[in-house]
């Protein structure tokens, strides 16, 4: 069954077509299910419904390099925009859009931070590693 209806579809063509500059990858890490097992792996449901979605993107948009993997993958999918944002968990209404804007912004390289807090944050001597957490309301 698919994930988009064509509202959603529509959506997320208008949200990418012609605003990505360059191809970007997006890796889908899903622990599957094997058909062989009576009861399915913890979060194999969910890891379908993550698959599917990587699927769907991917087949909306030509520049999105999709790659579904096992490699890391634990009870819940982990969506990765350019090797370098992760969102953790299948996301959904304002994750999805955000995760739309991550894609489109590694295409064109713009970070959209404003210009002070760019060249602060390449002034850091070190890699950081940012979380951002997000629940439903």
């Amino acid at each position: 069954m698919p994930t988009f209806d064509d509202v959603d579809r529509s959506y997320v063509v208008a949200q990418l077509e012609g605003r990505m500059d360059a191809p970007v990858d997006l890796t889908v890490s899903v622990r599957r299910s094997s058909p062989l097992a009576l009861v399915p792996a913890p979060g194999a449901e969910e890891a379908a419904r993550a698959e599917q979605l990587g699927r769907e993107l991917a087949s909306l948009e030509p520049r999105l390099r999709l790659m579904v993997t096992e490699d890391g993958a634990g009870d819940v999918p982990v969506f990765t925009v350019a090797g370098r944002v992760r969102f953790i968990g299948v996301p959904r209404m304002n994750l999805f859009r955000a995760l739309l804007e991550t894609i489109r912004r590694a295409s064109t390289g713009d970070h959209g931070l404003a210009e002070g807090w760019a060249q602060a944050l390449a002034q850091l001597p070190r890699p950081v590693h940012a979380q951002v957490f997000a629940t439903p309301t």
